[in-house]
């Protein structure tokens, strides 16, 4: 899959909303049907995420095999003689690592904003009730 080398694509639709994420028919409130339209909602957007991480994934396996073959490339012009385009390349070995330090800044505060918006989830949908409460009669 292609990724745009200046960034994050922008995943986001003409109101707001990231791409694919369902419009909710009503404003969120605390009706029964508002609740079963986030939740839906919710489930939808953790499945894109799924699929976002296993299109990540073979991404980051083929660029591993990339990787490796670069090594062995590399390593092997290290005990000969200087090839024409050595300049080139080495340009270019820096632009690639500036791109990853990029990547890797973006990668964190993604991971950091999953991970709050989980944890938010998981606390969300704890039982309401705790035993406590529950024992009252």
């Amino acid at each position: 899959s292609a990724v745009r080398m200046q960034g994050w694509p922008s995943r986001r639709g003409a109101a707001g909303r990231p791409l694919g994420a369902p419009q909710l028919a009503t404003p969120v409130g605390s009706s029964p049907l508002a609740l079963h339209q986030n939740l839906e909602a919710q489930e939808t957007t953790l499945r894109e995420q799924m699929e976002l991480q296993r299109q990540l994934s073979d991404q980051l396996q083929a660029q591993q095999q990339q990787q490796a073959e670069l090594q062995l490339v590399v390593q092997g012009r290290r005990h000969g003689e200087p090839h024409p385009g050595d300049e080139a390349a080495a340009s270019k070995m820096a632009a690639l690592q500036q791109l990853k330090a990029k990547l890797q800044t973006d990668l964190r505060e993604h991971l950091r904003m999953q991970h709050d918006l989980l944890t938010t989830l998981r606390d969300l949908s704890a039982p309401m009730h705790t035993p406590a409460a529950s024992t009252t009669a």
